[in-house]
């Protein structure tokens, strides 16, 4: 039999509302923990840094790290799939090609033989321990740090690749000049003074460090050249994006 009973249900636009209301409240409280975050963070450089221009991540960067404050599961998650799917196969294309040059003599023994080779997997291994286990870096910086393994990873096989060439090892370095010194002792200044003589000196290019492989540019080449500037451009606007005035901030530092 029908029953007298009146059952409520709520209306769609009433659960609508209601969600949107939940979201908007964590959303502020989020937006909180960002603004409490960088306030600590300005006052952290006020006493101890006493850094010019200082410069924070951009803010969808420290909405993410407010989001995942006091939370390593999801952080180890993102570290673990990156070991597995990036970094261990970019560890073992370079072991690999290491054991074929110890196996060809194409390179001194000490870069390529078996300790070097254990050693370099027992450093990333150590790497990501420490970053997984860091209670001072944040989400984002742990992933973005990480990331910087594969970067030196992919750059070390580029570059024994560019080493085992038989045009490469014929190369000899003349009179090199070796520039040593105490830091914020003027070095860079003294490097950059001695980069403009160009009939003297070869140096490395702000491109060339930022963006040295997979191929690298001669001096002669300069379309090439101009290709690699905007190369290492493209790079470092993108970092930009994620930590907006950072490079202003390094440079009261030189």
């Amino acid at each position: 039999p029908p029953s007298n009973k009146m059952v409520f249900l709520p209306s769609r636009g009433i659960l609508v509302s209601f969600l949107i209301g939940l979201i908007a409240i964590y959303i502020r409280y989020i937006t909180h923990q960002v603004h409490v975050g960088s306030s600590e963070y300005q006052l952290w450089n006020n006493e101890e840094w006493h850094i010019d221009q200082f410069s924070r991540p951009a803010f969808p960067i420290r909405f993410i790290n407010a989001h995942h404050h006091g939370s390593t599961s999801s952080n180890s998650i993102v570290l673990s799939l990156m070991r597995k799917l990036v970094v261990n196969p970019a560890l073992d294309n370079v072991v690999t090609l290491m054991e074929q040059a110890d196996t060809e003599n194409i390179v001194p023994k000490i870069l390529c033989n078996p300790d070097a080779r254990s050693n370099l997997s027992k450093r990333v291994e150590e790497f990501y321990t420490d970053i997984q286990n860091s209670q001072s870096l944040t989400y984002m910086g742990k992933v973005l740090l990480y990331a910087t393994s594969y970067m030196s990873l992919t750059n070390h096989y580029g570059l024994l690749t560019l080493g085992m060439k038989e045009e490469v090892q014929r190369q000899t370095v003349e009179a090199p000049v070796f520039i040593a010194s105490l830091p914020r002792t003027g070095s860079t200044i003294l490097h950059r003074t001695m980069s403009l003589d160009k009939a003297r000196f070869r140096n490395f290019d702000l491109a060339d460090m930022v963006v040295p492989l997979p191929k690298p540019i001669p001096r002669w080449d300069k379309e090439g050249r101009h290709e690699k500037a905007k190369e290492a451009d493209g790079l470092i606007n993108s970092i930009k994006l994620i930590y907006p005035g950072q490079l202003e901030c390094l440079e009261t530092m030189h």
